[in-house]
């Protein structure tokens, strides 16, 4: 149980930590408007996976991608001089598709209430 808080204080922390390094000293065109939605640690909190979103299209999102790739090291290395552990964890990004999901789950409601029939008109 104590072990379980811990690794959900350490995923707010990095969430929290990352989030103002990419902000404020990741500096490079090619990153798009970043928001970190989640981060998931393993148990033995050797890798954190950092879930994000970005505002743009698919280009965007690629460079963005790209971006969050090759500064890795950077981000990771600015990490651990604010996370005051023993071992920082490996990271790995992943863009967050859930809003996608969500964007398109809503687009197929809309469609079938827009094809549904109006009852309140007589046959």
């Amino acid at each position: 149980m104590a072990d379980t808080k811990r690794t959900d204080r350490l995923r707010v922390q990095i969430k929290e930590i990352i989030s103002e390094i990419i902000q404020r000293k990741l500096k490079d065109p090619h990153v798009g408007m970043i928001t970190i939605t989640e981060v998931t640690v393993t148990r033995d909190l050797s890798e954190a996976v950092v879930f994000y979103s970005v505002f743009g299209d698919t280009l965007v999102r690629k460079e963005t991608n790209k971006t969050l790739d090759r500064a890795r090291g950077f981000i990771q290395s600015e990490l651990g001089k604010t996370l005051h552990i023993r071992r920082v964890p490996s990271l790995r990004f992943e863009i967050d598709k859930s809003i996608d999901q969500g964007l398109r789950i809503q687009h197929l409601l809309d469609q079938i209430h827009e094809n549904k029939p109006d009852d309140s008109e007589p046959e």
